[in-house]
């Protein structure tokens, strides 16, 4: 699991229908979790596929217990 900073994945997408959709889909089944840390809103992503999606597109996460 890995979170990223909202900011960060806001404009990915934005810019990119398929992954919109498959993001979608995840939060539907439960596995995004929107939470803030040092005043930032972030997201933690519990899809492994999804994971690997969004480090291809260039977002590096960081380690995230949920």
């Amino acid at each position: 699991m890995k979170a990223y900073r909202a900011k960060h994945i806001t404009p990915l997408l934005a810019g990119d229908p398929h992954l919109m959709q498959l993001w979608k889909e995840a939060a539907g089944e439960n596995k995004i979790v929107a939470f803030q840390k040092d005043g930032e809103n972030w997201v933690g992503v519990k899809d492994t596929a999804l994971v690997a999606l969004l480090e291809a597109r260039g977002l590096k996460g960081e380690p995230w217990n949920g």
